[in-house]
């Protein structure tokens, strides 16, 4: 499943958009799910976050945006990263991590947290790295994006 996991040289290389099934074909049955363009640059489709499927209701089309305390199963070996940006001034309000599994069940679900985002007040970015390719260079990668 490595070549579904966002490294630090991974992250602009995933930003090309790929049809949902021929990414699925091409990463071992992975999903790429696609949250909303940074608010600071617009006319760029930055965070795209690969691996990701819905607990309840199987792959995840591509969206403008997360609802409010979606639950997700993440791959194993990772950590999932949201970050919450107020669509006004554009200051980052919340940033937390998820740790992903290391155990053999592949999967860990998790919830959303609450960033009002249905409500338009807020973009989310999603970020998934391994955890220990999560370096200062991956950091200020997506901080910048």
């Amino acid at each position: 499943m490595a070549a579904c996991i966002l490294g630090a040289a991974g992250i602009a290389a995933s930003t090309v958009a790929t049809a949902p099934a021929a990414h699925a074909a091409a990463n071992g049955g992975c999903w790429t799910y696609y949250a909303s363009p940074d608010p600071r640059n617009p006319r760029a489709q930055m965070s795209v976050t690969p691996c990701i499927k819905k607990a309840s209701a199987g792959v995840v089309a591509p969206s403008a945006k997360f609802t409010k305390n979606t639950h997700w199963k993440t791959p194993k070996g990772c950590q999932i990263i949201i970050t919450a940006v107020r669509a006004g001034d554009r200051k980052i309000m919340s940033r937390k991590a998820h740790a992903c599994p290391t155990a053999a069940t592949n999967n860990k679900v998790f919830t959303a947290p609450t960033f009002r985002a249905t409500s338009g007040q807020y973009t989310t970015f999603v970020l998934v790295t391994k955890q220990d390719e999560l370096t200062q260079n991956a950091r200020s990668q997506f901080l910048k994006m």
